[in-house]
């Protein structure tokens, strides 16, 4: 009998043991994951002047001269100069301002190259000349006239753009699975 309730002794505290470092670690974890979503944040508004805010209520602010203090993101509201000060749990998408030259030059690119191709192929063909190699270099010539046109269209154009999202945990239940997705 006191051999039985040694080894019980020891499965208990074997098993607290385990549970205590389980216990453990998983707060670390939290701990780094907070540390973690700060510097995410703290990097996202970092030299902005203006950022749009999302808060896990959906709840949208516009905000000027953004700074992250610590657990915290404080700004002055651009509508009516009040302060916000959220913590950044609650924050769940953070958006800056951009230039759309990059996409005008990307769509201005891609059409110049189509237009260039099919038209120097064309005119290729019809003067009974080498159609391959004129495709190619209509296509390349096209592409960079597109790009620097489409770039000069797009750059008076603002965008936002978002710089950070909150990790989101969504339930799943279908009628083969239970579970949760992560999505990021």
């Amino acid at each position: 009998m006191s051999n039985l309730m040694h080894r019980t002794r020891g499965l208990v505290m074997l098993l607290m043991t385990l549970l205590g470092t389980a216990q453990t670690a998983m707060a670390q974890s939290r701990t780094n994951s907070k540390e973690r979503q700060s510097s995410d944040v703290g990097q996202s508004v970092n030299g902005a002047s203006q950022v749009r805010l999302q808060d896990a209520f959906e709840r949208v602010y516009l905000v000027r001269e953004p700074t992250v203090v610590g657990d915290r993101l404080t700004g002055i509201r651009a509508s009516d100069g009040t302060i916000v000060d959220l913590p950044i749990e609650e924050v769940t998408r953070i958006q800056r301002r951009g230039s759309a030259v990059w996409t005008g030059a990307k769509i201005g690119g891609a059409i110049g190259f189509v237009g260039g191709a099919v038209a120097l192929g064309a005119y290729a063909s019809s003067a009974g000349g080498e159609v391959g190699e004129a495709t190619l270099i209509g296509g390349l010539a096209g592409g960079l006239v597109g790009v620097a046109l489409g770039a000069a269209i797009a750059a008076p154009f603002r965008r936002w753009t978002t710089t950070y999202r909150a990790p989101r945990v969504t339930p799943v239940i279908t009628g083969q699975m239970a579970g949760f997705q992560l999505q990021f």
